[in-house]
């Protein structure tokens, strides 16, 4: 469970740099600021059509080839692979706060979202 609590204070820590980025160095007023939030969103309903996708596929075809039964291991295939977008999200994000950079770039690497909903599927 450190796992999952470290995951989760980097992404409470991810919402406290927002309005730094945006209204700081973007100048975004607090309505604008946001909406930066809504690559967040996208992130998270990209997120959870692929995990519904993959429980579909993937667990219902083990639950009933199994016997009902699913080990708590085959959950965390998704968290495999989707551990490795957190870091590159940040650095991302990080890397593309600038005020010569356009403010959508950093958006589109805010969907961190994408992998800790993952992670917190298949975890808990």
């Amino acid at each position: 469970m450190s796992y999952i609590g470290f995951v989760y204070c980097l992404l409470y820590r991810f919402f406290a740099t927002f309005p730094l980025v945006f209204q700081n160095i973007y100048s975004f007023h607090s309505g604008e600021e946001s909406l930066a939030f809504m690559g967040l969103f996208v992130g998270a309903l990209v997120s959870h059509a692929g995990f519904c996708a993959y429980a579909y596929s993937s667990l219902e075809q083990l639950f009933d080839h199994k016997g009902g039964t699913v080990n708590p291991e085959d959950h965390l295939v998704p968290a495999m692979f989707e551990c490795w977008w957190i870091p590159v999200c940040l650095f991302g994000f990080g890397w593309k706060s600038m005020g010569s950079i356009r403010w959508i770039e950093p958006i589109i690497f805010s969907s961190f979202s994408d992998g800790t909903l993952l992670l917190f599927q298949a975890i808990l």
